[in-house]
């Protein structure tokens, strides 16, 4: 294993993020299941290109594989997979649920600019069922106030706001920060076996060279984080594997 380093100026990376992506969020609605999944997606490849690929660009958008990029000369098939532990990716289901709802609401006020609106909630906020709607609504304030001033109030839900321009409203949730468990290697061979059988079909489908982007580190107690002591001798039909530690930007290749 090794750890690459990002050829990108950190100050640079959110204006090239939205260059890569944003054509690409056109027609996905974060209301949708399949189209949000495909938003998460996007931006964190979007994020991975910009930082250590910034050559390559996504030129197509799709499944098996999920992502065809290119850097002009060569085309390359890559597939993404995000790796959380399902319990408490459930737990979690429930601030998406209210991110959801405050997209929506947003969507009606058309004197908000488009914008990719990235939540940090605070680690130590309970909600309740019955105050959903109010919830709603102070979220939602509190949003439109950071859009239009760029100055987040004092509040007991977010704890950071960050934006990248886009066409339209998407709002997306992060989570307090968590001692998070490493990831082991039987669990990376379980996600990596995951998509072994199926790299003759993204062969078939796309071009012959193909990677994998195995996805940790995302803030959530879900998520797992990666022991740059870890040994593992990968044996598998992917020309590349990667694990991207999404929040601390770093991406290790295993293969």
């Amino acid at each position: 294993m090794r750890e690459l380093q990002s050829e990108t100026d950190i100050f640079q990376l959110h204006d090239l993020i939205g260059e890569k992506i944003n054509k690409h969020l056109d027609g996905l609605d974060q209301n949708k299941s399949a189209d949000s999944q495909k938003i998460l997606e996007l931006c964190q490849i979007g994020k991975l290109l910009s930082s250590y690929f910034n050559n390559y660009d996504i030129i197509k958008v799709s499944e098996n594989p999920d992502f065809l990029i290119s850097d002009g000369d060569s085309e390359i098939g890559l597939e993404h997979q995000l790796v959380l532990d399902p319990k408490l990716k459930s737990k979690e289901g429930f601030f998406d649920n209210i991110v959801n709802k405050v997209e929506e609401k947003l969507r009606n006020d058309k004197s908000l600019p488009g914008n990719i609106i990235n939540l940090v909630f605070r680690d130590e906020i309970n909600f309740k069922i019955n105050d959903k709607s109010l919830i709603i609504n102070d979220i939602a304030n509190i949003i439109k106030c950071f859009v239009n001033t760029g100055k987040l109030k004092e509040n007991k839900y977010i704890l950071n706001i960050h934006k990248i321009d886009n066409s339209k409203i998407c709002i997306n949730a992060n989570f307090g920060a968590y001692m998070q468990k490493e990831i082991s290697p039987d669990l990376i061979y379980k996600f990596l076996l995951k998509k072994e059988e199926k790299v003759d079909s993204y062969r078939m489908n796309s071009v012959q060279t193909q990677w994998l982007i195995l996805v940790i580190g995302s803030l959530g107690e879900s998520s797992y984080e990666l022991n740059r002591e870890i040994e593992m001798n990968i044996q598998t039909k992917f020309d590349k594997v990667f694990i991207y530690e999404d929040l601390r930007n770093r991406l290790f290749e295993f293969k």
